[in-house]
């Protein structure tokens, strides 16, 4: 038997990276896990490859950016299976600059996709776990929720308030039952062809740094980026029924980036 046999699993951003490997990962242990994601195309391939894996997986395409589609994802997702016991709050997009370069408009996406859904998210999905009397809710900030980063206003003000609202619903939601932490990753490689300095997502975001791939791979003391897999681990054990005692935490997962001196 599985941990999480019997349990409904609602991943947005799952189509790829962190959310596929958490949606396979809860899949293995028996949940039937709801594939979210904007990129159709996408979803519904991965929702074929876990099928076909032998697992319990459906796709519903899902706009976290949007309140209404958000919130019937969930609803339809709870009213199909009958319960909703796991929100993992992954999917983001975010803009890179300073205060002084970004649009409003890029601002307004990135808090958007990257903040208010985790905070819609929650807001539909909690009800269904209150009267089930249990659920889990982790949410995916970042190293850069915990210390900062030149050029990332957006990305870190979104990963630094999903820390302090994950902190706050724990609080707020332990009386019924429902355990919410967050995860925050190191660089990881979330891509397939994100491992060379010419990849081409690594071009299209526009990084405005000067590090090289290969220096950025070397600041993580272990000396690789992380894997999605190793993400989804973490994902796996905060979730985990016989894990009762961890409530608002926010695990590192960073392969000993924040943890060495620079001095």
């Amino acid at each position: 038997m599985g941990k999480l046999d019997g349990r409904v699993a609602f991943v947005t951003g799952a189509a790829h990276g962190i959310g596929r490997s958490t949606a396979r990962r809860f899949g293995e242990e028996g949940a039937t896990v709801v594939i979210a994601d904007v990129n159709r195309e996408r979803g519904v391939e991965t929702t074929a490859t876990l099928v076909e894996e032998g697992l319990a997986a459906e796709f519903v395409e899902t706009d976290v950016g949007s309140e209404e589609s958000l919130r019937h994802s969930i609803d339809s997702t709870a009213q199909r299976h009958g319960r909703l016991d796991i929100l993992i709050n992954n999917a983001t997009w975010s803009s890179f600059g300073k205060v002084t370069e970004l649009s409003k408009e890029d601002w307004d996406r990135s808090i958007a996709t990257g903040l208010t859904s985790v905070f819609l998210g929650s807001k539909y999905a909690i009800p269904y776990m209150q009267r089930q009397g249990a659920g889990w809710i982790v949410n995916t900030s970042s190293i850069f929720g915990l210390v900062g980063g030149r050029n990332r206003s957006a990305y870190c003000s979104t990963k630094g308030a999903i820390v302090n609202l994950t902190r706050n619903m724990a609080l707020d939601y332990i009386g019924d039952n429902i355990r919410v932490n967050c995860v925050c990753p190191g660089g990881v490689t979330t891509w397939p062809d994100v491992d060379h300095s010419d990849a081409p997502y690594w071009k299209e975001r526009k990084f405005p740094e000067t590090l090289s791939w290969e220096q950025r791979v070397k600041m993580h003391p272990i000396g690789r980026q992380g894997l999605p897999e190793e993400i989804a681990e973490a994902m796996m054990w905060l979730v985990d029924p016989e894990n009762k005692f961890t409530v608002g935490a926010a695990i590192v997962v960073d392969g000993g980036l924040t943890v060495q001196s620079l001095i």
